[in-house]
């Protein structure tokens, strides 16, 4: 392939000089030929040589192109930047053609799937902040929420949603686990615990202690992370009791002993 690139490159080299000498000639001739001072059969084999060279130069020209491209077809080029993931050949392997050679992955942004629940898709938007935490990788990432599924997955009741993180140095790798923090833009979130969440006729509750009392504050759900859950309401304050133990018990305003 390569010795008929540089056969066809040297034909053709050699023909655009030749061209160009018969041209010189030619234009010579035909002016010494209007001026009557050469004969006609001399005028019309200057002009045969150079018509005879443009026709070769022109076909030369079409031979080095092609082979040109069949060189440069050897080197198989990716249309965008990344890192190849799947290799499907081996050195001297015959390849049939329309076959997939490689596969090449932009890893310079990454997706980050996480689902959430019905309670808190509806504090999401596309454009929300959010932290990473990933696997394996000491500091956390940040990144935006790139897409909301507006359909519950069937099985789990899940709402997918995508978090778009920059990954410039390449450290974060398909495959990896993560847990995603999404802001959802709304104040007097606090993280408690799961289980003192208590639910009752489709709402959500905690009991916080005020006055040897248990105050029941409805709630809205916002993000989770593992066993914790941010509860929101504008009734939440900074270091409330919360009650964790007996709290499916209770009653709003019931008289409670705290123990140490």
């Amino acid at each position: 392939m390569q010795s008929a690139y540089l056969k066809a490159q040297a034909t053709y080299v050699s023909n655009k000089a030749d061209f160009e000498i018969k041209r010189k000639n030619y234009e010579k001739f035909k002016q010494l030929y209007d001026k009557n001072l050469i004969s006609e059969d001399e005028y019309l084999t200057k002009k045969t040589g150079y018509l005879q060279s443009e026709s070769d130069l022109k076909s030369s020209e079409a031979t080095y192109l092609s082979a040109k491209k069949d060189f440069e077809d050897l080197v198989v080029k990716s249309k965008l930047d990344g890192v190849i993931t799947d290799l499907n050949l081996k050195l001297y392997e015959k390849i049939p053609s329309n076959t997939d050679l490689v596969t090449v992955v932009d890893i310079s942004k990454i997706l980050v799937k996480t689902g959430v629940s019905v309670h808190e898709i509806s504090q999401l938007s596309v454009g929300n902040k959010a932290e990473i935490d990933l696997e394996g990788i000491e500091n956390n990432y940040f990144g935006s929420v790139y897409e909301i599924n507006p359909v519950a997955n069937k099985d789990n009741k899940k709402y997918q949603i995508k978090v778009e993180i920059e990954n410039p140095e390449g450290k974060i790798k398909k495959g990896m686990y993560s847990k995603v923090l999404v802001e959802t833009g709304k104040q007097n979130g606090y993280l408690v615990p799961k289980n003192a969440i208590v639910i009752k006729e489709l709402y959500s509750y905690i009991f916080v202690v005020e006055n040897d009392e248990a105050r029941r504050i409805k709630i809205e759900r916002g993000y989770s992370n593992g066993d914790k859950q941010e509860v929101i309401s504008d009734e939440l304050y900074s270091n409330m009791k919360l009650v964790t133990e007996g709290q499916f018990l209770l009653e709003d305003r019931d008289k409670v002993n705290i123990i140490d």
